[in-house]
């Protein structure tokens, strides 16, 4: 909700703390990994949505937001990867852990 009011500073905030205490849970990372991206902190974003890849079974959001981190970091063939990746996916991101 803070990240979807922009209210990025009370978000990070948050994210670091909740993270701390549930350090396993798949939608903070993620939401984490997006405040990070908003915040121009494409690595740190891209290192966590990585951390998130073998966790979720439909990867197409992730692997999305991924490739804006590297698009905005100059990492061209990264962006390329991903792209052939995202066409073998279902079009929709799913929280339910495996």
């Amino acid at each position: 909700m803070l990240l979807q009011t922009q209210k990025i500073g009370q978000a990070r905030t948050f994210l670091i703390n909740a993270v701390k205490e549930f350090p396993t849970d798949v939608p903070l990372i993620f939401n984490k990994g997006l405040m990070h991206y908003l915040n121009s902190e494409y690595n740190e974003g891209s290192r966590l949505f990585y951390q998130l890849l073998g966790k979720l079974r439909t990867k197409n959001l992730l692997l999305i937001n991924l490739c804006l981190c590297h698009l905005h970091s100059h990492e061209y063939e990264e962006v390329l990867d991903l792209q052939s990746e995202i066409e073998k996916k279902d079009n929709y991101l799913d929280f339910n852990e495996k």
